[in-house]
């Protein structure tokens, strides 16, 4: 068996938040824990719900914080000290105002690109090299950054959004598997589930 690793979707724990843009990092680990047939517990010791997998990628944690976005890297450092997770063995997924709605992108490494849940990752790990996909939710003309986020999507992007999640949800079992340079080849470029307007 290979190297535990973990995934880690960032969002807003609580049934208001369930369905924002924001939350979109939950949705894929949620779509990732279906497809591994592997259930949800709590940990107080880490502040997430996590899933645990065993199979011949290794040993992989599924974690949701249940922190606020902009405090997620301390359920993060709690979690990869509990694992002994080193944080170039974890994969953030979080969502992107920057991409157009449906892109996605991994990088190894790199800056927060001013996503306060990305930075507090960074903060709490005391190091930028962490791998990330970011998923593409694009940027609303009449709405503040903040109020964008912690809006729900509208009726045409929820009529994607399972191809875009499920998309995501492979790239994350990709990455398990693969690693990182299959990812950034395979999903880096245009696809389908992309806004193009």
């Amino acid at each position: 068996m290979t190297e535990r690793k973990a995934i880690v979707g960032l969002g807003n724990p609580g049934r208001k938040y369930r369905h924002n843009r924001h939350n979109i990092g939950y949705m894929v680990l949620e779509n990732v824990a279906d497809k591994w047939n592997v259930r949800w517990r709590g940990s107080r010791r880490t502040r997430t719900d996590s899933a645990r997998y065993a199979g011949n990628e290794g040993e992989i944690i599924l974690a949701k914080p249940r922190t606020f976005m902009n405090c997620a890297g301390t359920a993060v450092a709690a979690l990869a000290t509990e694992y002994g997770i080193s944080p170039d063995r974890m994969l953030v997924v979080y969502d992107e105002i920057d991409l157009a709605y449906g892109r996605l992108r991994f990088k190894p490494e790199g800056s927060s690109g001013g996503h306060k849940g990305m930075q507090s990752v960074i903060e709490s790990l005391h190091t930028a090299e962490i791998p990330r996909l970011r998923i593409g939710i694009g940027r609303g003309a009449e709405l503040s950054v903040s109020e964008y986020v912690l809006s729900d999507f509208t009726a045409d992007e929820r009529s994607r959004l399972t191809q875009i999640v499920t998309r995501a949800g492979r790239a994350c079992i990709d990455w398990a598997v693969r690693g990182n340079e299959f990812v950034m080849q395979a999903y880096n470029r245009k696809h389908k589930t992309e806004n193009t307007q």
